[in-house]
């Protein structure tokens, strides 16, 4: 009697754990597809008008804005930049078009833009990054340091003058090249210090490298649903197994 009971109870829970993968495998790609943005339906801020292909191609200053709806100062450039631009321009004057970094489908296209600029490596994938006139490129944001900048090219554009800026890469490689050599002198600095003289953070920084590879295991088994109920149905099932073999 009681192995009968074992049998049936598995062969209830059996098709149930097959179910719920076979819906979770449909699930989780439906929401990937859902945050996915197409080619042709660019990632865009809700205060800029919505300009099509033409439209956009026979601007005088046309801008490209690479970013994520996560990043910062994605939103800061939001929430500032196209507001100043038509209290101050007319859409015929200036167009926008806003471009989700996260998407695979605008990975050549930012690759292509940011090749127009020959952008330097330490750049390179660094958002949010706009372009003018796919030309002359600003990365990052802040309303006076970039977006005076980024007002006064577009002014002399379309006066048919030199930009006055150009865009902020130079001033940003040097920054980091000052960073760089700083941190250079403190890990110099630093060499001559033994083991017993180091400060405790940085030993426990040592003991979280060597626990770096159970954490990644950890976290891939608690963010993807699908391989996590398709290991607990199988410990379920050879629970059922041995405990049908005990019964038995």
């Amino acid at each position: 009697m009681k192995k009968f009971k074992f049998k049936k109870l598995f062969k209830i829970l059996l098709p149930i754990i097959l179910i719920l993968a076979t819906i979770l495998s449909a699930i989780i790609p439906a929401f990937a597809e859902k945050n996915n943005v197409k080619l042709s339906e660019p990632y865009m801020f809700e205060n800029i008008p919505i300009f099509t292909d033409e439209e956009y191609s026979n601007a005088p200053v046309r801008i490209t804005i690479f970013g994520t709806s996560w990043c910062l100062y994605c939103k800061k450039l939001e929430e500032d930049l196209p507001k100043r631009i038509y209290e101050k321009y007319t859409k015929e004057q200036v167009a926008i078009k806003v471009f989700d970094k996260d998407n695979s489908e605008i990975l050549p296209v930012f690759d292509k833009m940011m090749d127009s600029v020959n952008m330097h490596e330490k750049l390179r994938g660094k958002i949010p990054s706009t372009f003018i006139n796919e030309e002359y490129n600003y990365i990052g944001y802040h309303p006076e340091e970039v977006g005076d900048k980024i007002i006064a090219d577009i002014d002399a554009l379309l006066q048919g003058k030199e930009v006055r800026y150009g865009g902020n890469n130079e001033e940003l490689l040097k920054t980091i090249s000052v960073k760089e050599s700083k941190s250079e002198n403190k890990t110099t600095e630093q060499s001559n210090i033994t083991l017993d003289n180091q400060d405790p953070q940085t030993q426990g920084a040592e003991n979280k490298r060597d626990l770096s590879l159970k954490d990644r295991i950890y976290n891939s088994l608690v963010n993807n649903k699908l391989i996590s109920c398709i290991i607990l149905g199988i410990l379920l099932l050879c629970i059922l197994h041995i405990m049908n073999l005990q019964g038995s």
